[in-house]
This record gives structure tokens, C-alpha cells and sequence, in this order.
């Protein structure tokens, strides 16, 4: 070989580090294997083993990124194995140990600790594990113990542990193999150029179009379906409901629900559920349905397939699911339905362990990537050729870009390649139709009619057109529901644009509406005072009457001088019946207002220092007359961090959760000195919406329920602080369940736009669909 002929080649071994380097900033492979963290222990006694991690960007653990491992207690040596998300980047691990306030034994033996994908394994030393106060480590030994009656052992994984973990998950091997493939490619493409210099170049471009496309590739939004099959058997017909709670819901509601009819048999039947992959959820439900004729039931199987699958025969469903109002009799296998709403329910349906499929299809980003760097190359190498064929080659390319833009919502109609994104539209698009006798004249307009609002890309096209609407021109995408103010503020138009009614004075309560309510609630506090219960009452403020300023132009406030119908509640009580306790935060919130942002801008709701505000006006009111609720909470208790995020519901309703053209700080509010020891306790038994904590941190005995709705979320974590136990319910007033948790303060707590006002009460906001 001619070495000088060939120099060229001595550029190889600095080409392959330099592509085996860039390739280790791009994801190709993680998420096409799982990782998982394996303990290798002796564990006497039953227990429950918790892996936590956080994602990288959060700082907190939460109970949205966990693995449960519920361990048998034995003698000897067993691999406790948690499973870990191969779509997420991890950058912290916590195990945590036994159930909290429960200290089920005082020792556990580590043989070993493994992170292990496919056939990489590393293992970590004890010595890189930093135990909390509740443990210590001696040895290969976990001694655990209480502190002043409180029991909670974990362990964090330190950085030099994370290294290894790092190493793992981000798997190098599959680097070596596509650098060395792009590496023998270069090789190839040099040799066979007369042009050496014009081939590199263009080689390096395509390299980078390459990179680029696969990296942009992963954003496109992908349209599948989270599919749930239950093998059951009833012998009359009823109705099956499938409850499933999406991180960040408040609980179950009618919104996360799906609804199917079975037909009674005496055989096996498969009930199919489906809804949005993009949800990712640990709690599910299985409502057995309202025909009292069916006694019994028999479940067989439990499939859930999507981004996340797994499979539960007969008996793992009974070690996942708790049973509410059934009974379950193991040696035939039925369950018997005793109540008047039977249900099996689990806080994690993946316990037992799933497994992942590749949700971004990284094959196909790959196939698509390649082509389209390739197809780069040609072009550029055609370009650099003489100038008669530069043009030809340049409208070609014109040609073939303009044909291929018309032929793919053809064919992804055809196709349908998953690149269709949820339709944001606030209506109900039109339905395929069925060629029958007598529609065949029709039936062409029928089915134009159809594909105009079906047609390939198009919510694709839609939601691209509502980004570029948004972000360059600062108006709504979604006109009907959001409204784009001054400075990016957003406001909620409302049902029937009742806010919108609301800032304009258009919709106030009547004379009889006022007595009515006000009526009410006095007889309510006399009702919940005969109880030995005190009862308050609060309507927290809109974004608009704390930030009216930022309304957008023909939204404002005709007449400032005319009430809101919160005003004239508040007015009403202290005129005609001042025994009615409301609790009115306006005032602090917009003092505070002027000097830090207590509301978010793209979103309906408060921040959390809007929620802290009206958290204190609050329990101040409270403490007037039950003092032990006291002392309420400071500003200077904590550490604010401040977190620039582009979330908020309102992005949401246009389409643009993670528009990066509305980012905003978010405020945290940690406890310095630790946050409260917070125990979550089972409230199915008040309904699918109920929250039930336990303050094993709290000095009082003190009992609260609070009737809320979702403004009311941000601040359960500031109004736990000052009970012993709240039961937090999203419903209106319900006095059996008051009666059945036996409070000493009762609440009632909604947003000023709240449809109780001059409205019959209901049994629940979110009642079981018809």
C-alpha cells in the first residue's frame, strides 16, 4: 500500500475517539436494556425494601420515583432486585428499609450490592453507603433502631457509588461498536474519493446531521397506548370500571377512568381497557361494578402492556391488590363481593417487578438518522461538483423535499407511524363513517368530511402551529379556555367563561342566592359546634384578583367599585349572619405581591408562597379559638429554592407543557430543620379522593377535615404541620364522613371561581360517570 498515497489513514484512530467521545453524549442505547440494583442479603423476617432515585434536576425523593420489594424472611442469603427505568436520568439512590414506625427487626446481613445490566456488573462496597440516624453500618451489618419512638432506616448511595452506577446505566459498550461502524464508513468514503479534502468534509457534516437529527428525533411526540386486559368471570351483567391515579394526581377521579360492559357468563371473559402511554402511574383500582346480582367474581389475569408491561396470574393478584369489601376465598379462587362498592386497589402495581420497551423507538430514530445523513452526503458531495450541476442537483433536492412533505400525511394515515400528538382541541372530531345502502350518495361528504379533520400529522401540524402562534406572537393557542395577558401572564377563561364573567362583575349571587348560603353555613357551624366541632370557611383568591394588572386588554375589570361575588359573601356574613367564620387571604397575598410572585403565570393555580401565605391566615384564624393548633409556621422556618420550570396547566390546554419560551421560577419550601414525619394512612373508606396523614411529629391530638379542591393541594404539606391527623377530602361538605373521622376543626376550602356559590349542594365533584 501506498502509506503516502494513503495518509489519509493515519487520521483514523483520532476519528474513532473523537466519534466514540460524541457518542457519549447521545442517548443510543440506554433505555433498550433495564438496570437493576441488587442487595444480597439475609433478612430474618418479612419486611418491605424501598429504592428510591431521583431524576436528574430533582434534589427530593418522592413516592413517585420508587420500587417496592416486598421480601419474605428467611435464614440464608436472597437477592433482593429492584428494577430501574431505563427512560430516565438517574442521578441519586436511596434505600430505605422496614416499614416506617414499625421496626420489624434490628439487623440485616449485605453479602453484596450489585448494579447490574445485561451481562455489566459492578459492585458497590458497603462503605459507599451513608446511613441515616435510624441505622448504622457495622461491618457487612445493617443495625437498625429507633429514635424518640420513630423508625424510618435508609441509606443514600455516595457519589462514588453513583460513578459506578453512571458506568452501568449509561452502558459504553454499544459506543465502541457504533464508532468503530462510523469509523470504517470514513474509511471507506476516503478511499474511494478522488478528493480527499472535499470527501472529509462532507463526511463531517454528515456525521453532524447525523448526531443533530437522532438527538431532535427524540422530541417528536409519540402517540400510543397504554393497554390493561382483565381475564374475569361474573354470571350477570355489569359494568367494569378501571380507576388509575398519574403521578401528580390528587387521587381517583372520574378524569382517570375507564369504563367497560361485560356480559354475564359463566366463563372466562377479557375486559380491555386503554389510555394515553403518557401516563406514567403506579396506583390502579378494579371496581367490580353495581349489579348487586353478582355475589361473586373470579380473576384470573391482569396484563398490562404499553410503555411498561407486566403480567399477574391468579395468586400474584392477590399479593398486589388489597381487597375492599370483598373477601377472597383461595382454594376456589373467588372473590366474594360483600359490600355495596367492591374494588381490589394497590399503591404499586408494579411490585413484582415489569419490563420496558424502547417508548421512543431508537431503531427507527436510528434508520431515519442515517438515511437522512447519507442523503446529506450525496447532496453535498453533488454541490461541489461543477456549476451546470449544481442547479439541476439543487432543484432535484427542492423537488423531492416538496413531494415528500405532500406524501406524508398520506402516508402516516396509511401508516400511521405514532407521531400524532393528543388533540388539543376543546371538541369532538368527526368519526369514520360506514359505507351502507342507504348513505352511498352521502357518503363521500361524509367521508371528506372525515378525513379534513383526520387526516395524517394533523394535530401534529396543529400543535406546531399553536408552539410558533405562542411563542413568537404572545397569543393563545387555545383562545376558548386561556388568555395571554401582559408580561406572559396567563389566565383562565373558565367553563362558559365564567372567570372572565367574574372579572367583569357579569355574573353576581342574588339577594335570595346570598341568604341562602349565608343561611346555611351558620346553621352548619351550629350543627358542627353542637359536635364539639368548629367549622370555618375559605374562598382562596384567582390569579386575576391578585394580579389584575396583567390582564390582558378588554379583560379588565369594568368597575372596580362593583363586588365580586366573593366580596359579596364576605359582606353579606359579616352583615346579616357575622357567625360565619371566612377566612379572606386577599389582603396578604397581594402585599406580598408587590415584592415576590405568589401566583404561577402559566397556570390556574399559586405558587407554594401563595399557599404558604393563606396556609398562615389560616391557622391564625384557627388558633384564635383552638390555641393548640398553634404556633403557625414562618417564613424563616425554611429554605426557599427557587427552580426555573416551563410547567403550568394552562401551557397544558394550549398544548406546550415544556415551552421553553414560558419558563418561570418555582418556589420549594423545605423545613430546615427537617421535615415533619408524615404518615400516610388508608382513606378509601371516605372515598376515591381522600388523603389521610399522620404528624407522628405533631405535639397536639388535634384532628382536621378540609374539604378542598385543587388549590388547596399545595398547602397540605404546610397544614399537616399543626394537626395530629387530617383527613384532606375533594368533595363538598359530606357530613357522614365528618361524623365517621370525628375532627375537632372542620374546613371547607375552594377557589374564589368555586360552582358552589349560589348552587344546590352535590354528593362529589367527581361522581362515579355515568
Amino acid at each position: 500500500m501506498n502509506f503516502r498515497k494513503h495518509s489519509f489513514l493515519w487520521l483514523i484512530l483520532p476519528a474513532f475517539a473523537g466519534i466514540y467521545a460524541l457518542l457519549g453524549k447521545v442517548d443510543l442505547y440506554k433505555s433498550r436494556q433495564q438496570t437493576e440494583v441488587v442487595f444480597r442479603a439475609e433478612v430474618l423476617k418479612d419486611d418491605e425494601f424501598r429504592l428510591y432515585f431521583t431524576p436528574k434536576g430533582v434534589m427530593d425523593f418522592s413516592g413517585h420515583n420508587q420500587r417496592i420489594n416486598r421480601v419474605k424472611g428467611q435464614p440464608g442469603m436472597q437477592d433482593i432486585v429492584f428494577e430501574l427505568p431505563p427512560d430516565k436520568d438517574i442521578s441519586q439512590l436511596r434505600i430505605d428499609i422496614g416499614f416506617n414506625n414499625d421496626p420489624r427487626q434490628s439487623k440485616i446481613t449485605l453479602e453484596k450490592i450489585l448494579f447490574r445490566k445485561g451481562a455489566l456488573t459492578k459492585e458497590v462496597p458497603l462503605s459507599e453507603l451513608q446511613p441515616n440516624v435510624w441505622c448504622r453500618v457495622e461491618g457487612n451489618d445493617i443495625l437498625l433502631f429507633s429514635v424518640n419512638n420513630t423508625f424510618d432506616p435508609f441509606l443514600v448511595f455516595d457519589e462514588n457509588a453513583m460513578k459506578k452506577f453512571g458506568k452501568v446505566y449509561d452502558s459504553v459498550a454499544y459506543r465502541f461498536w457504533f464508532a468503530l461502524l462510523f469509523t470504517a464508513m470514513f474509511a471507506g468514503v476516503m478511499l474511494v474519493s478522488d478528493n480527499k479534502t472535499q470527501a472529509a468534509l462532507c463526511a463531517s457534516i454528515a456525521f453532524c446531521v447525523f448526531l443533530l437529527t437522532f438527538l431532535l428525533s427524540q422530541y417528536i411526540p409519540l402517540r400510543h397506548e397504554t393497554v390493561v386486559t382483565v381475564d374475569l368471570q361474573m354470571k350477570h351483567k355489569d359494568e367494569i370500571y378501571l380507576f388509575y391515579v398519574p403521578h401528580g394526581a390528587p387521587g381517583f377521579t372520574g378524569t382517570y377512568m375507564e369504563k367497560q360492559e361485560i356480559t354475564g357468563s359463566d366463563n372466562l371473559q377479557r375486559v380491555r381497557f386503554a389510555f394515553p402511554d403518557s401516563l406514567d402511574f403506579n396506583i390502579l383500582r378494579v371496581d367490580f361494578g353495581d349489579n348487586k346480582e353478582n355475589d361473586d367474581a373470579r380473576l384470573t389475569k391482569l396484563q398490562i402492556t404499553g410503555k411498561r408491561s407486566l403480567t399477574l396470574n391468579e395468586r400474584e393478584i392477590t399479593q398486589v391488590f388489597d381487597r375492599y369489601q370483598t373477601t377472597y376465598d383461595s382454594a376456589a379462587g373467588i372473590y366474594h363481593l360483600t359490600g355495596d362498592d367492591p374494588f381490589l386497589a394497590t399503591t404499586d402495581v408494579w411490585v413484582l417487578g415489569s419490563s420496558y420497551r424502547d417508548s421512543s423507538y431508537t431503531l427507527l430514530r436510528l434508520a431515519f438518522a442515517l438515511f437522512f445523513a447519507i442523503s446529506i452526503y450525496g447532496l453535498l458531495l453533488k454541490a461541489t461538483r461543477r456549476r451546470e450541476e449544481q442547479h439541476f442537483y439543487y432543484y432535484r433536492a427542492q423537488i423531492a423535499v416538496f413531494v415528500v412533505v405532500l406524501i406524508l400525511p398520506v402516508l402516516d394515515t396509511i401508516f400511521d407511524f405514532k407521531l400524532i400528538t393528543d388533540s388539543t382541541e376543546n371538541r369532538i372530531v368527526s368519526k369514520k363513517p360506514e359505507l351502507k345502502s342507504n348513505n352511498i350518495i352521502e357518503y363521500p361528504k361524509l367521508y371528506e368530511s372525515y378525513y379534513n379533520e383526520n387526516f395524517g400529522l394533523r394535530n401534529l401540524l396543529i400543535r406546531w402551529g399553536g408552539h410558533l402562534k405562542t411563542s413568537l406572537f404572545t397569543t393563545s393557542a387555545n383562545p376558548d379556555e386561556v388568555m395571554i395577558g401582559k408580561k406572559k401572564w396567563m389566565y383562565f377563561r373558565g367553563e362558559g367563561d365564567n372567570n372572565v364573567k367574574d372579572i367583569r362583575r357579569e355574573n353576581l349571587l342574588t339577594q335570595p342566592q346570598l341568604e341562602e348560603l349565608a343561611v346555611r353555613w351558620h346553621q352548619r357551624r351550629l350543627d358542627l359546634e353542637a359536635r364539639g366541632m368548629n367549622y370555618y370557611l375559605a374562598y382562596w383568591p384567582e390569579k386575576h384578583s391578585i394580579y389584575p394588572q396583567y390582564l390582558p386588554d378588554g379583560a379588565e375589570v369594568k368597575d372596580p367599585s362593583v363586588p365580586a361575588r366573593f366580596e359579596q359573601i364576605t359582606r353579606y356574613c359579616l352583615e346579616h349572619e357575622p357567625s360565619v367564620r371566612i377566612v379572606d387571604s386577599r389582603k396578604k397575598l397581594r402585599d406580598a405581591s408587590e415584592h415576590v410572585q405568589v401566583y404561577l403565570k402559566n397556570d390556574t393555580h399559586w405558587n407554594e408562597y401563595g399557599a404558604f401565605l393563606s396556609y398562615q391566615t389560616l391557622m391564625q384564624r384557627i388558633g384564635e379559638d383552638v390555641p393548640d393548633v398553634l404556633p403557625v409556621l414562618e417564613e424563616k422556618d425554611f429554605d426557599i429554592q427557587w427552580t426555573d420550570k416551563p410547567i403550568g396547566d394552562l401551557l397544558g390546554m394550549m398544548g406546550m407543557r415544556k415551552n421553553r419560551s414560558f419558563y418561570e421560577s418555582i418556589p420549594e419550601f423545605n423545613l430546615k430543620n427537617g421535615p415533619d414525619s408524615i404518615e400516610v394512612v388508608d382513606a378509601l373508606e371516605y372515598g376515591h379522593d381522600a388523603i389521610r396523614h399522620r404528624n407522628l411529629s405533631c405535639k397536639n391530638n388535634l384532628k382536621a377535615v378540609v374539604f378542598r379542591d385543587s388549590y388547596s393541594r399545595a398547602m397540605i404539606k404546610f397544614i399537616d404541620h399543626n394537626f395530629s391527623e387530617v383527613l384532606y377530602l375533594w368533595t363538598i361538605f359530606d357530613q357522614g364522613n365528618v361524623d365517621k373521622f370525628g375532627p375537632n376543626v372542620v374546613v371547607e376550602a375552594y377557589v374564589e371561581r368555586s360552582h358552589f356559590f349560589g348552587m344546590p349542594e352535590r354528593k362529589r365533584i367527581f361522581p362515579k360517570p355515568e
